[in-house]
């Protein structure tokens, strides 16, 4: 170690260690909190990105109405009935075992279905009858409107009235 002699006879090496020293550890400290900050910031979960997921979990609610074996591969799927579908039977199978399905694949047609397309159909014809009941009422007169036709015609006849009744008086004074 070399030490230098200065003009009050003391060395400036250890005031240099010390100052390296100070530095070093205001960088390690800097360091540590922007480390420590980053970490704190990443545990807070984004309120968006938790709307986003639980908008997801909700569209992912499966529900399967099925009798037979079902084994999934991995986890345990719940499966329960529906109470639309209590008392039908499968009419016709459109899957074997074993096959992929995809989200939204008919895997089965019930022996209820012509009851329901026979009351789909009679539930869209009575929504085409109330459209041309309603489509009438739009066309023809409003009550507001007869209302004020009857005002109009009732203003019209009261100067007849008074002019039917001043010729009367005329008629008498001759």
């Amino acid at each position: 170690m070399v030490h230098r002699a200065t003009a009050d006879g003391l060395s400036s090496t250890p005031s240099l260690v010390k100052q390296l020293l100070v530095v070093a550890a205001v960088a390690t400290l800097a360091a540590g909190g922007t480390t420590g900050y980053t970490i704190w910031r990443s545990r807070i979960p984004d309120p968006n990105a938790v709307a986003a997921a639980a908008a997801v979990a909700a569209s992912q609610l499966t529900t399967v109405t099925a009798l037979g074996r079902l084994e999934p591969r991995g986890e345990v799927i719940k499966v329960s009935a529906s109470g639309a579908a209590e008392g039908n039977r499968i009419d016709r199978l459109l899957v074997k075992e074993g096959d992929r399905v995809k989200i939204g694949q008919a895997i089965a047609i019930l022996d209820s279905r012509d009851r329901q397309q026979a009351a789909l159909d009679q539930a869209q014809e009575q929504v085409r009858v109330a459209e041309a009941n309603l489509a009438k009422v739009k066309a023809g007169a409003k009550n507001g409107e007869i209302q004020a036709q009857k005002a109009t015609i009732a203003r019209s006849r009261v100067p007849i009235a008074a002019t039917k009744s001043q010729r009367n008086r005329r008629s008498w004074r001759v």
